[in-house]
C-alpha cells in the first residue's frame, strides 16, 4: 500500500481527536491494532478505514458505552447489534436523566426551604427574640405520604431519627418528589400530651407530588388553623405551644384537631439549635358557644 494511505499515531490522533494515550490503550486490548509496520524503522501506522474505525469508538464511547461493550459490537459486526446495544443505552440514559431531574428538584425544593428559613430567621432577629406571632390561616388540601406510629415514653425533644430515616426512604422507594418541609402531627390523649413523656400517637408526612399508588398516600383537607413560627432550640417549644393555646382561647377559638409540626429547618439540616425553625399548626374554629 502507498504511504499515502499510511497514518501515523500522531496524525490518527490529531485527526480524530483522540488522545494518543488513548490510542495505545485501544491497541493494547486488541481494540484497534496499528495495521502496517514499516521493517526499517519498526513504526506502526493505521489505515484509513482505521480512522473511521476509532471515530465510530469515539462515538460510541461519548454515548456512554462502555470498551467492553464496544468491543462486542465489532466483534459481532453487525448493524442489528449495533441498533440493540445504542437503544439500550439511550433507555439508560433516560434513566439517568429522570434521576437527575429528580436530584434537581429535591435540591431546589431544599434551597427554596432554607431560603424560607433564612427570611424567617431575619424577621425573628428584627423583632426581637420571645416575641410569638399568632395569625390565623387557611392550610390547603394537601397530597402527602405519612408515616404513623405510637412512640413509647415520647420525648418531644429527642430527634427520633428512625422514622425521620423511614419516611424519606420511603420517599425515594416511591419515587415522590417532596413539595413541602416534613411535618409532625400529634394525635395525645390530652392537650400537650406529647411533652409530657408519655406514648404518642406520632404521624410524620411530608406533601409530595400526587402518589396514588402508595399505601401511605392520602390526601389532607384544606382547614383554617392558628399558626405561628418558632425559632430556637426543641427542649423549649412547649412554651409557644402554651402561648398559641392562651392566643386561641383569648381571641374566641377552640382547638378541633391535632397539632402539627413543619420543620422549615430542622436538626437534620444545621445542628446549631438557635437556627431551628419550627411552624406549629393548630386547626381552630370560632367558639360559638361563648
Amino acid at each position: 500500500m502507498d504511504d499515502i494511505n499510511k497514518y501515523s499515531i500522531g496524525v490518527v490522533s490529531e485527526t480524530c481527536k483522540v488522545p494518543i494515550k488513548t490510542l495505545r490503550y485501544y491497541d493494547k486490548i486488541g481494540l484497534v491494532k496499528p495495521r502496517f509496520r514499516d521493517e526499517n524503522t519498526n513504526y506502526r501506522y493505521y489505515a484509513k478505514e482505521q480512522m473511521i474505525t476509532i471515530y465510530i469508538i469515539k462515538k460510541l464511547r461519548i454515548l456512554g458505552l462502555s470498551l467492553k461493550e464496544v468491543q462486542e459490537i465489532y466483534a459481532v459486526n453487525n448493524v442489528a447489534h449495533l441498533e440493540n446495544n445504542i437503544i439500550k443505552k439511550l433507555k439508560n440514559i433516560s434513566s439517568e436523566i429522570r434521576e437527575l431531574q429528580t436530584k434537581y428538584e429535591d435540591g431546589e425544593y431544599l434551597l427554596k426551604r432554607i431560603q424560607n428559613g433564612q427570611s424567617i430567621l431575619s424577621h425573628k432577629k428584627d423583632r426581637g427574640s420571645g416575641c410569638l406571632e399568632v395569625r390565623i390561616e387557611t392550610i390547603e388540601e394537601k397530597h402527602v405520604i405519612a408515616i404513623r406510629k405510637v412512640m413509647r415514653k415520647y420525648h418531644s425533644e429527642e430527634v427520633h431519627i428512625g422514622i425521620w430515616v423511614e419516611l424519606i426512604e420511603l420517599l425515594r422507594k416511591e419515587k415522590c418528589i417532596m413539595k413541602g418541609p416534613i411535618s409532625a402531627t400529634f394525635y395525645p390523649n390530652r392537650l400537650l400530651g406529647q411533652f409530657l413523656v408519655e406514648d404518642c400517637d406520632l404521624e410524620l408526612s411530608v406533601e409530595v407530588e400526587k402518589c396514588e399508588n402508595s399505601p401511605e398516600y392520602k390526601i389532607c383537607p384544606k382547614f383554617e388553623a392558628a399558626t405561628a413560627y418558632y425559632v430556637g432550640p426543641y427542649s423549649n417549644i412547649m412554651q409557644a405551644h402554651i402561648d398559641m393555646i392562651k392566643w386561641i382561647n383569648e381571641n374566641n377559638y377552640k382547638i378541633v384537631g391535632p397539632t402539627t409540626e413543619e420543620n422549615i429547618i430542622s436538626p437534620i439540616d444545621v445542628e446549631n439549635e438557635d437556627e431551628h425553625v419550627t411552624k406549629i399548626i393548630m386547626p381552630i374554629q370560632k367558639n360559638l358557644g361563648s
